[in-house]
């Protein structure tokens, strides 16, 4: 019996699962005043020289406040909070398909509701411009349990890059983010510890 080639072989194994169109997978990211993410994490800096690595853990808090009418749409205000005290403001609406935040005159996707793999897009916040890609649905395990997720990569231009993991009807569940400069690498890493659900709206 003549043996496959590689090109055959390689077809076959296409044929034999199904195709190769990559899977589009379905998310819905909740918005409620009130509801509340709690993440636990670590960061760790490394100076690449000395190898000298420092490990602090912290947690850090996504949590939704009221409603604000922004460029003739409501979005609803949710606050970044880390345990050091520094926080950040972040306008976020969800009209059933994205998430969108308020950017400039009009507004940019954060989130899409469909996510395929290999599909991509940007986004700014707070003056960083961030690259969206979409990776593979795969299993998540965070402190809070185990969920089945899709990753998404992103690299923030000039700074670093990460991945995080986006299951339906849940939000967020982890995040991992290297971030180099001046020689240094650092990077955190946050699980889902809490969650708190608000009143949809």
């Amino acid at each position: 019996m003549k043996a496959l080639s590689i090109e055959a072989a390689l077809l076959a194994v296409v044929l034999t699962l199904g195709g190769c169109a990559p899977k589009a997978v379905t998310v819905s990211f909740p918005l409620a005043t009130g509801r509340e993410w709690t993440y636990s994490g670590s960061y760790r800096a490394a100076q690449q020289v000395a190898r000298a690595v420092r490990i602090n853990a912290y947690d850090h808090v996504m949590r939704v406040g009221a409603i604000e009418k922004i460029g003739g749409d409501e979005y609803f205000v949710t606050r970044l909070l880390i345990a050091q005290g520094a926080f950040g403001t972040l306008p976020l609406r969800w009209d059933g398909g994205n998430l969108y935040h308020p950017q400039g005159d009009g507004r940019e996707v954060v989130l899409k509701g469909t996510l395929t793999p290999g599909d991509g897009w940007r986004f700014t916040f707070e003056g960083r411009t961030l690259d969206m890609s979409v990776g593979r649905a795969e299993e998540k395990t965070v402190p809070l349990g185990t969920y089945q997720a899709v990753r998404l990569d992103f690299a923030v231009k000039d700074e670093g890059c990460g991945k995080l993991w986006v299951a339906d009807g849940v939000g967020i569940v982890a995040l991992e983010y290297d971030a180099a400069s001046n020689g240094r690498t650092t990077r955190l890493e946050l699980g889902l510890s809490a969650l708190k659900t608000g009143a949809e709206k």
